[in-house]
């Protein structure tokens, strides 16, 4: 049996064809224009004939061609879509006295979504369109079947009854015992005292009203009026409370203020500015460092918190341009201009020649100052939150003749 589908245009494999002499050699070049077919439908339970004519062999309605490379005698026959317009079972019929014995092939034509279904194209369509023999309502919303209570435990009285129940019209049977809900709300004296159990229902009694309903206390002997009054006891103002956590807040955010310098920090600048009569000299009325000024500062004994505000840590490497070697204790001044006048970060070297800065993003200017290395001043640097460190180099200095030294700013940045 081949199943057909419905008023659709195919291909359909027939044979084998065997020689009409001994019957078991396979034709492979039979002429298509020598077939007769015959091809009868039942179509409603009568027997129709559909096709009753000789094969094409190339562009016709019927084109009889042998299947390439076959060596057993199958070709390949087209119908078209009006000779499978049909539903039911149908015979075909290739014959050719001359040539080959006959060949024969059942087939069922099949509705379109019972074909599709079974080769995977569709689902099987299974409406349901009867219930008993009585056509199925069509329902309000397509998908979805309304569904009407005709009997509730076989009583038709109690399906309406139940309607009348849920749909809000109410129902006020005398047998019913579910509390009656209208429109208007609970029913006067619909729970009973047989209903509330003064256990269970908590904090209130049956007596209770009025100023009682939240006088009843609970195990810790709190009452609702009591928890209301700790509650507003809770939310008053308190001046001293108040003034506690200002005076908090205010000290996290309060600026620095000398006061807060600790006093090692001042006595070690206060020695370093007691020896600053013995590191200047005169030079034709201009006052410079001595040769040996800085030599006299002991920068280990001075802690230097003027590290900066911003809010990147920058860091800041120096080293001699001659050895690599780090240059440590060097006074660090950074500024926002060439000139350094506005001066945001100071600081010193640590022994490593590394000093951390807090700097915002964008180009500064850094001064580099120590005896005995010389230093190119200012270097710009630009810092970003992708590009956090950069490093300079320094000189030493050669011994001058004479008992003083001019600073020569003749380095590497």
């Amino acid at each position: 049996m081949i199943f057909l589908r419905q008023n659709t245009a195919t291909r359909v494999t027939v044979g084998p064809f065997f020689d009409k002499t001994d019957g078991i050699t396979p034709e492979v070049a039979l002429t298509a224009t020598n077939e007769k077919l015959t091809f009868i439908v039942d179509d409603g339970g009568v027997p129709t004939l559909v096709i009753d004519t000789t094969a094409t062999a190339s562009g016709g309605d019927n084109d009889f061609i042998h299947i390439t490379n076959d060596d057993a005698g199958y070709y390949d026959l087209e119908l078209t879509a009006a000779q499978t317009n049909y539903v039911g079972r149908a015979k075909l019929a290739i014959t050719y006295a001359t040539d080959h014995c006959p060949v024969f092939h059942e087939f069922s034509i099949l509705p379109v979504n019972v074909y599709d279904s079974m080769f995977g194209m569709d689902n099987l369509q299974v409406d349901v369109t009867q219930l008993l023999g009585t056509a199925w309502l069509t329902p309000g919303t397509a998908g979805t079947p309304d569904v009407n209570l005709k009997l509730l435990s076989g009583d038709a009285t109690a399906a309406d009854n139940a309607e009348s129940f849920f749909d809000g019209t109410g129902y006020a049977g005398t047998n019913n015992v579910i509390p009656i809900v209208t429109t208007a709300g609970l029913a006067d004296d619909a729970i009973t005292s047989a209903k509330f159990d003064e256990v269970t229902a908590f904090p209130l009694k049956l007596s209770d009203v009025g100023s009682t309903q939240i006088a009843r206390t609970g195990n810790d002997s709190d009452t609702l009026e009591t928890l209301s009054d700790q509650i507003d006891t809770v939310c008053v103002f308190d001046a001293s409370i108040d003034s506690v956590v200002l005076a908090a807040v205010q000290s996290l955010y309060a600026p620095a203020k000398v006061d807060d310098i600790p006093s090692s920090d001042i006595t070690a600048i206060k020695a370093v500015t007691d020896d600053m009569s013995e590191m200047l000299e005169d030079d034709g009325g201009v006052k410079r460092f001595t040769a040996n000024a800085l030599e006299l500062i002991d920068l280990s004994s001075v802690t230097f918190s003027m590290s900066g505000m911003g809010s990147i840590a920058c860091t800041y490497s120096l080293t001699k341009s001659e050895n690599g070697l780090p240059i440590s204790n060097v006074v660090i001044s950074v500024t926002t201009d060439s000139t350094g006048q506005n001066v945001v970060a100071s600081g010193v070297t640590d022994q490593n020649g590394n000093i951390t800065l807090y700097l915002d993003a964008g180009t500064v200017y850094i001064w580099r100052y120590k005896s005995g290395i010389n230093f190119t001043n200012p270097v710009s640097v630009t810092y970003s939150l992708s590009s956090m460190s950069a490093s300079g180099t320094g000189t030493t200095a050669t011994q001058q003749s004479n008992s003083r030294s001019r600073v020569t700013y003749a380095g590497s940045s």
